[in-house]
């Protein structure tokens, strides 16, 4: 008999063991399976926000609103938004070195007389904007060329200076961008309410907020034609900032940045495209997935 018992406690055992293997082997299974069919889902997610992106850059909308839209695709449906990227200040510009003429006197570049009225408005010192401006200077163009090439790819980049630590870089950053190239070109079409610090500061400082309101309530349904127009709609006392003016106002943006997102229950794919105008077509510069604060 108790033989007979060893024997079945034995077999049970044995009965048991087999049943924790199935039931792993099972769990194991059902896990791999999830896994296949949420690489599916991220595989099928990316390849919507790729087609989407590939139909939206051949029908872009005429103006980039910085407005959330949506589209339908055969089987998703992604969400977008075009931004105009020529409506803040391009940190590559303050590659270019000041001037200095015959009598040794320096004369800083309107893109350095700009960034230093952002500055100002903040309540930063003289002395401190012009380190600053040294600082950023020698970091973008340490060999002091006269004509640098772009070295930020994205304005984060600069974030970790000593001379932009926080409150200062959360006060500028909506404010700032990066194009990929050393000119400063703002589109005054384009401005909004929510650039007005830029405005301001494109104009020295001379105007309050509210009159800046007002200057931007009065543009014509169609954008000014050209700086001239703008101008003529500034206090005679601001024609002063005509040299600064001229040489950073246009009046159509070249650069816009497409966003595409899209979720469900179980994926999230985002997708920021950078783009230039290229006669009559748009060009990506470059493609960054994911989320990230480097707008």
């Amino acid at each position: 008999m108790k033989q007979r018992g060893i024997a079945l406690i034995t077999v049970l055992l044995m009965i048991v063991m087999m049943s924790l293997l199935a039931v792993a082997g099972q769990r194991q299974w059902i896990s791999a399976l999830r896994r296949a069919e949420n690489i599916q889902q991220q595989q099928q997610a990316k390849w919507a926000v790729a087609g989407a992106e590939q139909w939206l850059l051949q029908h872009p909308a005429e103006v980039a609103d910085g407005k959330p839209h949506t589209l339908r695709l055969e089987e998703s449906t992604v969400r977008y938004r075009w931004q105009d990227r020529q409506t803040c200040f391009n940190l590559n510009a303050l590659a270019m070195p000041a001037r200095r003429d015959n009598d040794g006197v320096m004369w800083p570049t309107a893109a350095q007389r700009i960034f230093a009225q952002l500055l100002r408005q903040q309540g930063v010192t003289e002395p401190q904007i012009a380190h600053m401006l040294t600082a950023i200077t020698a970091r973008l163009n340490p060999a002091q060329v006269r004509k640098p090439s772009p070295a930020l790819d994205d304005k984060t980049q600069l974030r970790d200076m000593p001379e932009l630590a926080d409150p200062l870089w959360s006060a500028l950053a909506n404010q700032l961008c990066v194009l990929p190239e050393t000119r400063l070109q703002i589109n005054i079409n384009a401005l909004t309410r929510e650039h007005l610090p830029l405005l301001r500061a494109m104009l020295a400082d001379s105007l309050e907020p509210h009159t800046l309101n007002a200057l931007l309530a009065n543009r014509p349904a169609a954008g000014w034609r050209d700086v001239d127009a703008f101008m003529a709609m500034l206090p005679e006392a601001l024609k002063t900032q005509a040299s600064t003016l001229q040489s950073v106002v246009v009046t159509e943006s070249q650069y816009r940045e497409l966003s595409i997102w899209l979720v469900n229950d179980h994926t999230f794919v985002a997708l920021r495209s950078q783009t230039v105008k290229e006669k009559t077509r748009l060009k990506v510069l470059y493609r960054q997935y994911g989320v990230s604060d480097a707008s």
